[in-house]
């Protein structure tokens, strides 16, 4: 992927946890990242941006994780937009997320920066 070629759009409560996902992302050669700290930012900036990924917490404070999914994958603008779910429940016992993933990448909190590097490149290569 070539430096600048995909936007990508983290949303987290955590400042400490975004700003290592940015540098991450950075570190794929993204230079065009955008920040959105609950789901109300989260929804415009994704409309505003219509990003190519999304790294997202789903157990973000004020939010209804599956509301957000939902809202993106209903949307022909944004309804292939790659998703990489972070998560402090297994994935196996979400079970719900599945239907609203695809196309994406789901990582259990604690993630380790090389496995969010690693679920990058799948996705966005």
């Amino acid at each position: 992927m070539s430096s600048g070629a995909k936007k990508v759009l983290i949303v987290d409560t955590n400042p400490t946890i975004i700003e290592i996902i940015k540098y991450t992302i950075y570190l794929q050669g993204v230079d065009k990242i955008v920040v959105a700290y609950d789901e109300a930012q989260a929804l415009e900036q994704l409309f505003a941006e219509l990003p190519a990924c999304i790294v997202i917490d789903v157990k973000m404070v004020r939010a209804n994780e599956y509301r957000f999914l939902h809202t993106l994958r209903s949307d022909a603008r944004t309804a292939g937009t790659l998703v990489i779910i972070l998560s402090s429940t297994p994935r196996e016992e979400d079970q719900r997320m599945d239907l609203l993933l695809e196309p994406g990448e789901y990582l259990t909190k604690p993630f380790k920066p090389v496995d969010l590097n690693a679920a990058l490149k799948r996705i966005l290569e």
